[in-house]
């Protein structure tokens, strides 16, 4: 067998809102990056790569890409309504392909695993108590990579908040919070006063590149939690009036309108389970990454948002 490129990674869903900043920062920091696409779907012209689409059950084809890569980044993320099914699936596969290959695995975790309950600063060792059906998809998905790395696949989950960016792709703040910022109005789905994690994702790509590169002094299974920005809605809609210049409104997000939808609309339904984190006080404590990655230098929090409602000034 020809030896691997020591930096090389195929990225999981490379047209997605994680896999695309994580394919564009693989890039940036000098790595050769496959990007991964659904057979049938192009690649998306801002996401860097050599395109290798394929269909994820197929393992054959999976196992061929991933002999070429040291790192496999799994961003794929189906709609909500499909994770009971999917969600075991592509974890079975990604484990399969990093054995054949002896990739290590990357994979962006989120705050659903600690439930209701959770405290207000979540670190590596926080208890995981989910009460909803995805929160307990995801600590079972986490659970059997962890039991693979006692058989040598090695993962590293990067345990992230709300993802925000400039881009628009269908997430929290571009598709519910922000669409009336050019009238002063901030929608806001829960408590004002709570504190809620977000993930600005040019940054977590370039934490994901600096963690690969340093893999080999890691764990077989390592839980890294990603400060990121910790905003209540109150200290959001400051930061959004300093960057767009002018006042800022925060209206409620209509949930009586949500659970209408509901009732025939299944991503909605989905939607309502996961209320609960608008209303929870939570952020991540950033401590074991600091220790990690002592060079790693976040973004400025007026940066980021200036950045990510630049297309919102009039």
């Amino acid at each position: 067998m020809t030896p691997k490129h020591e930096k090389t990674v195929l990225v999981l869903g490379a047209n997605g809102r994680f896999g695309r900043n994580a394919a564009n920062a693989f890039n940036t920091a000098g790595w050769t990056v496959t990007s991964h696409t659904r057979i049938g779907s192009k690649l998306s012209n801002d996401v860097a790569g050599n395109h290798t689409p394929f269909d994820i059950e197929n393992s054959d084809d999976f196992e061929a890409a991933a002999q070429k890569c040291t790192i496999i980044v799994n961003a794929l993320n189906p709609q909500y309504p499909d994770w009971t099914e999917q969600l075991p699936r592509i974890t079975h596969v990604t484990i399969k392909a990093a054995r054949a290959s002896n990739a290590t695995v990357m994979i962006p975790g989120n705050v659903y695993n600690y439930g209701d309950v959770m405290p207000p600063l979540l670190n590596e060792n926080t208890s995981q108590i989910a009460q909803t059906k995805k929160g307990k998809l995801r600590i079972r998905m986490e659970q059997t990579y962890q039991a693979a790395s006692k058989n040598g696949v090695q993962t590293i989950i990067l345990r992230c908040g709300d993802f925000f960016e400039r881009k628009k792709t269908g997430g929290w703040f571009d598709t519910h919070l922000t669409g009336g910022l050019k009238k002063g109005k901030l929608a806001y789905p829960g408590k004002h006063n709570a504190d809620h994690a977000w993930a600005y994702l040019p940054d977590t790509g370039r934490a994901m590149v600096e963690l690969a590169e340093i893999r080999e002094t890691l764990g077989l299974h390592e839980d890294i939690p990603f400060e990121g920005t910790t905003l209540s809605a109150s200290a959001l809609a400051s930061q959004v009036s300093i960057s767009l210049g002018k006042d800022i409104q925060i209206t409620n997000i209509p949930w009586l309108v949500i659970k209408a939808m509901a009732l025939f609309n299944p991503i909605m339904r989905e939607l309502l389970e996961m209320r609960y984190l608008w209303d929870v006080e939570h952020g991540l404590d950033g401590t074991k990454l600091a220790k990690l990655l002592p060079n790693f230098e976040a973004t400025p929090l007026a940066n980021i948002m200036d950045d990510i409602v630049a297309d919102h000034r009039i």
